[in-house]
């Protein structure tokens, strides 16, 4: 009976990442923390910009910003290419022969955070992680993604 409660006990370890205080569950396969390098702080002026593809998980990972931080993200549609600093940009692009179907790639600088997927799925899993990854910084009230790279 006491090994069964170990176990139990023991389950939340087993299938997490943690990164600079960071817990994203499920484990990512991979993750790779850019150590010495600024992470992004989302803040007033931080906007999120996506394709027509993931209009839905971009206004998702709004909202859920918005109740974590207290920010209100606006998501804008088009041209990823002529986003500014301070920006989450969410695309599709085809990486199938890179990862799953449901999987995505993010990259996190102190400038912009890219999620990459083939399929909306993807891009949703991609926008929960994110949200796992941000810690909040209660003296200074800041809101910081740690500058990373995640495949999963």
């Amino acid at each position: 009976m006491k090994y069964f409660l170990l176990a139990i006990l023991l389950i939340p370890v087993f299938g997490t990442v943690t990164a600079q205080g960071t817990t994203i569950i499920p484990k990512p396969t991979e993750v790779t923390i850019s150590q010495g390098e600024p992470g992004f702080a989302i803040n007033k002026n931080t906007v999120i910009v996506t394709d027509i593809t993931f209009s839905s998980d971009a206004v998702i990972l709004a909202t859920y910003l918005n109740k974590l931080t207290g920010f209100v993200i606006p998501v804008k549609r088009g041209d990823i290419k002529l986003s500014s600093s301070k920006t989450i940009i969410l695309f599709k692009q085809d990486i199938s022969d890179e990862i799953p179907q449901e999987g995505y790639l993010m990259s996190v600088s102190g400038k912009e955070i890219k999620i990459r997927a083939s399929h909306s799925a993807g891009a949703y899993y991609g926008c929960m992680s994110l949200l796992q990854a941000t810690v909040h910084s209660s003296n200074s009230n800041r809101f910081v993604v740690p500058a990373m790279q995640i495949e999963d």
